[in-house]
């Protein structure tokens, strides 16, 4: 396909469905992310669409796409994302300092979090995350303080350091938007530099990704896969790919 052909129906398909991911533009017109991405930056420049964080918004539509753009985030492999959540719950005890990073698989997993009675103390970053466990009494929540990003509903910026050196950390729970045998990597700089200051200071790392991640590079890296005790995906990935991990071994659930 054509770039001037792509350009349009990226164009039409944003202002038809007000904002959308570059995942779905990624599937739906059969194009590399990195191309997506870069027509994206193009209708951008040009003032067709708004560039937001993972995706674009329709010019009119940006102030209310913000949540909405989250909301879009939590349906795409809602199943497999809360397969991984009950899968990670187990790696939790009692009387535990956990990290919960901003994602929304993270979300699902604070979600079950507070339906426990658990007696826990929750570090994160994420606004959503926070709210999901806030009303559990049970839950001390400790909000990351930064910039707050509403598009992804986290804090960002090197405003954290103080706090992080404050804390113990059991284990960290945390998503990346690519992973190969190598490396895991996300597209945000900062939540990047964020996610790397709590790899160092936990005791133990769960990375929860699901089987569409894998084989995808993102733009900064997290860490080294071999970094990471656990990696937690769905059942949908793919048997070869999950061989590859273990003969470098790396536990994969």
């Amino acid at each position: 396909m054509i770039k001037e052909k792509r350009l349009e129906l990226i164009k039409k398909i944003v202002n038809d469905k007000k904002n959308v991911s570059v995942k779905y533009l990624s599937d739906s017109l059969g194009h590399a992310e990195s191309t997506i991405r870069s027509d994206l930056n193009d209708l951008n420049r040009a003032g067709d669409i708004k560039r937001i964080h993972g995706g674009a918004a329709k010019i009119d539509d940006v102030a209310d796409s913000k949540f909405v753009f989250f909301e879009n985030r939590l349906s795409e492999e809602i199943n497999e994302k809360k397969l991984i959540a009950s899968k990670a719950i187990k790696y939790i005890e009692d009387d535990q300092s956990i990290a919960l990073d901003g994602s929304t698989t993270c979300y699902e997993l604070a979600k079950l979090i507070a339906k426990t009675k658990l007696r826990l103390t929750v570090i994160t970053n994420g606004l959503m995350v926070a709210e999901a466990i806030n009303n559990n009494p049970l839950i001390t929540t400790i909000l990351i303080g930064g910039m707050l990003s509403n598009e992804t509903f986290t804090t960002e910026g090197s405003f954290n350091n103080e706090l992080l050196n404050e804390v113990n950390i059991s284990t960290f729970f945390f998503s990346s938007r690519g992973i190969d045998t190598k490396t895991l990597t996300d597209f945000n700089i900062y939540e990047v530099r964020l996610k790397n200051q709590i790899l160092n200071k936990s005791r133990k790392n769960i990375a929860l990704i699901d089987s569409s991640k894998f084989g995808s590079t993102s733009t900064s890296t997290i860490c080294q896969t071999n970094d990471v005790d656990i990696i937690i995906s769905d059942d949908k990935l793919d048997e070869k790919v999950r061989e590859k991990f273990i003969s470098k071994n790396i536990e994969i659930l």
